[in-house]
């Protein structure tokens, strides 16, 4: 059984990327990259550009850690509030 399932594992490692080989290419205007500049949907043109960028993503991302604290900070206060003493 182990020896049929690594013939099909391998089978299907070989075969699966000649499907996206055989796709079709997409036709010209349907898909652009995106431009450099500062407008929304645009690549940043500098280093300036993208590490503000990262420090927007990290300042959502920790803000986002920081409700998910308070929330189990408060359940733990909870917790402790109205366990009984024995």
């Amino acid at each position: 059984m182990k020896k049929a399932i690594f013939i099909a594992l391998l089978l299907g490692m070989v075969l699966i990327p000649a499907l996206g080989i055989a796709a079709e290419p997409v036709p010209e205007g349907v898909f652009k990259l995106p431009t450099a500049g500062t407008g929304e949907g645009q690549v940043p043109a500098t280093g300036a550009g993208i590490l503000a960028r990262i420090q927007l993503i990290a300042n959502w991302v920790f803000a986002f850690f920081l409700a998910i604290s308070l929330i189990y900070i408060i359940m733990a206060a909870f917790q402790f509030v109205t366990a009984g003493a024995e």
